[in-house]
């Protein structure tokens, strides 16, 4: 007898938890379909594990599933035990650019000069179009 693989049992549980954030969000409001797309989200991270060609986004799906939990339930990620979270975020992003900044070699530096115009572009880019971007969606 073959056995059922338990990632495929999950990914279609995950896309019953699709089907039901749609079906709510259709009758009832986007607002009370949170757990099912919460849902949806985490058990899809974790049964993408199971396809080889899919495993590499495991990561970004889990990432999704917390930003949706962040945006359904802002309380769980504002205060913990009297802290306040939002304290660490200028830390947090300082630790990330160090980490990123660490990764780079000689190679990168070498790249660079030789072909300076992606730079250039992109820091254009971040002092003109993502400020308009910003203030048009305010």
């Amino acid at each position: 007898m073959k056995q059922i693989n338990h990632y495929k049992i999950l990914l279609i549980i995950s896309l019953i938890c699709l089907i039901a954030t749609i079906f709510i969000g259709a009758t009832r409001g986007i607002s009370h379909a949170g757990p099912f797309f919460i849902g949806f989200f985490g058990l899809m991270s974790y049964s993408v594990r199971g396809f080889a060609y899919l495993k590499g986004l495991s990561f970004t799906i889990l990432i999704l599933a917390v930003v949706t939990t962040a945006l359904y339930y802002p309380q769980w990620f504002t205060e913990f035990r009297g802290f306040e979270l939002a304290v660490l975020i200028t830390p947090l992003v300082q630790i990330i650019m160090f980490g990123m900044g660490t990764s780079m070699g000689v190679k990168d530096f070498v790249e660079l000069a030789k072909r300076p115009k992606p730079v250039i572009v992109g820091v254009i880019a971040q002092f003109t179009i993502m400020p308009l971007l910003g203030y048009g969606l305010v």
